[in-house]
């Protein structure tokens, strides 16, 4: 079912094997969690404690601590309150939680 198609040509084969590149090397940047990159890309980068950044967009310094260490997810309500203050959009933020979740599966069935 998962046949691979071969391009027929060699120009058509470089463009193919470029694409898979660039499939796998996306893959491999969503193994980044989501609290990774609200460490990064918020935390840091903003100069925020977790209770600064808690305070900010209001909930708790708790809520805060366990998306960064893993233990909760980026909810669609939580993603808004970060682009909020962040700029960073919800969208991104959601994808980012759903590649983290596929591979930690993919991860776990191997």
């Amino acid at each position: 079912m998962n046949e691979i198609r071969k391009p027929k040509s060699f120009g058509k084969y470089l463009q193919w094997l470029d694409h898979e590149r660039k499939f796998v090397a996306k893959r491999e940047r969503a193994t980044l969690s989501p609290g990774e990159m609200l460490q990064k890309e918020v935390l840091e980068k903003f100069g925020y404690t977790q209770t600064d950044f808690a305070k900010k967009i209001g909930c708790t310094h708790a809520k805060i601590n366990e998306i960064l260490r893993g233990k909760r997810s980026i909810t669609p309500r939580f993603a808004l309150q970060i682009e909020r203050v962040s700029g960073i959009g919800a969208e991104k933020w959601l994808r980012v939680q759903v590649y983290y979740e596929i591979e930690k599966l993919r991860r776990a069935a191997q």
